[in-house]
């Protein structure tokens, strides 16, 4: 913009001025605002200062209102910003927080509305609950709700959110899942075998036997090898057969979760006569002898094709029906002597290699004892003409303080299985195999009145005894 400006110093006539020139003198301060609009034409940083009303005298003007400018102000109820979403609610403003609400309030103007917003304040924390059985699933990341939805809880702890069943108000069944979330799966639940014409069967029940079903079997796998013999947790089993064709003694060892041979390792050459599981689970301990002295392998399911030989206690020379304890630092068992003229029931030092003949005597032949869950108990299944029953010994650490009390006793026309009669898992009851004429059964013993409830009975189905699994 240029103009003309007339002058008078002693002269008459105008004077040309650019659009520079014209800028510098209406805007000296440079901020791009000209007098008169500018509020202060020496300070860049002050400029045209607009008002906006503010009616809820919250400090913040209303978003949309007409902008006033003004270089004095305008008082109360106005002000210099636009940010007031609601300007009839002085709760509703930048400086608010989000909250629960009812209706639709973006209390701090962001555009967000209640879970949007991530500055919410008031929410509840919910868990993922895909399953829609009132747990979630505490693994992933929390949820904020205004209030409870679909597909969420506030309670945690659910450990498979795909199935409706499985939660920690879960019944443990035995079907491989941790059915409570408690960490360990099928923990109470029976594991039992069937040796049917050399057909070795594999079921898994529940404690008390009422929902059982075959996991699997096989075909000339079994033979005379005795009791296959689960791990705590009931994943694993172990058992020792023969090979029909090479002759050869194998121990194989199966993943029933997975349903698969883990490993089979030929162990030929020895003579076994007991099988174990440490308590870990992930250990079996297979003992024979060797030499003409018990030994005891330790076989880790990680490395199967190595062991640890463990050999020789003093003055002990044949075991028979071995059990480990729940701590894994002793082991139970019989030592028959020459000829089998008498027996002693036995506990050796797992450490410190030592033996302690207890004060209770086993017949030669009879059935494996085991321990208790907790303390230092046993069960006893004595065997003889007419004369089976089922005891429970407690083991003092002095052979004549050592007891045996008789818990239950068989009619003449029964027998006992040879495999021993496992603790239910709190140590209750106790499970054994009877057969009856042609049938075999499986029974459970309260401990408390020495009641014995038949659960299962089946014509020629050898039961080859119950493994009861403890959980991890």
């Amino acid at each position: 913009m240029a103009v003309w400006l007339a002058g008078f110093m002693g002269l008459t006539g105008c004077v040309w001025i650019d659009d520079s020139d014209v800028n510098a003198r209406l805007d000296p301060d440079g901020d791009q605002i000209q007098w008169p609009d500018d509020c202060d034409d020496f300070d860049s940083a002050v400029g045209e200062i607009l008002w906006f009303v503010d009616q809820d005298r919250d400090g913040f003007g209303e978003i949309g209102s007409e902008a006033i400018p003004s270089c004095e102000g305008l008082g109360e109820g106005f002000q210099t910003n636009d940010e007031d979403c609601d300007d009839d609610n002085p709760e509703v403003n930048p400086d608010m927080k989000e909250l629960c609400d009812q209706g639709e309030t973006d209390e701090d103007c962001d555009g967000l509305f209640d879970e949007e917003d991530p500055d919410l304040v008031g929410a509840s924390e919910f868990y993922v609950d895909e399953d829609e059985d009132g747990w979630g699933d505490d693994t992933l990341p929390v949820v904020l709700s205004c209030e409870p939805q679909d597909h969420l809880s506030d309670k945690p702890g659910d450990c498979r959110d795909d199935v409706k069943a499985v939660n920690p108000d879960g019944v443990e069944r035995p079907n491989f899942y941790d059915d409570d979330c408690d960490g360990s799966y099928n923990e109470g639940s029976v594991l039992f075998a069937s040796d049917e014409s050399g057909r070795l069967e594999i079921w898994m029940a529940t404690s008390q036997l009422t929902d059982a079903f075959q996991l699997t079997y096989f075909a000339d796998q079994h033979g005379e090898a005795g009791q296959p013999r689960a791990s705590a947790d009931g994943r694993w089993m172990a058992w020792v057969s023969e090979d029909e064709d090479t002759g050869d003694t194998n121990l194989v060892i199966y993943d029933l979760e997975a349903d698969g041979i883990h490993h089979v390792r030929t162990v030929s050459g020895i003579d076994p006569f007991g099988l174990s599981w440490a308590p870990d689970g992930d250990t079996v301990q297979l003992l024979h002898t060797l030499e003409d002295k018990p030994a005891l392998y330790s076989i880790a399911l990680d490395q199967p094709t190595e062991s640890i030989e463990q050999q020789s206690w003093g003055g002990v020379t044949t075991l028979r029906n071995v059990d480990v304890d729940p701590t894994g630092q002793e082991l139970v068992c019989i030592m028959p002597t020459a000829g089998c003229a008498s027996v002693a029931l036995t506990v050796l030092d797992l450490g410190d290699r030592s033996s302690e003949s207890t004060g209770i005597t086993q017949s030669c032949d009879g059935a494996a004892t085991r321990w208790h869950p907790r303390d230092r108990v046993l069960s006893l299944p004595r065997g003889g003409i007419g004369a089976h029953s089922i005891s429970r010994v407690t083991l003092t650490g002095d052979s004549e303080q050592d007891s045996e009390q008789v818990l239950v006793t068989l009619n003449p026309d029964l027998a006992l299985g040879r495999y021993g009669a496992p603790f239910s898992e709190d140590g209750g009851s106790v499970y054994a195999t009877v057969r009856e004429g042609d049938h075999d059964q499986i029974w459970i013993i309260d401990l408390s009145t020495g009641s014995a409830t038949t659960i299962l009975s089946h014509a020629a189905h050898n039961y080859l005894g119950p493994e009861v699994i403890r959980g991890l």
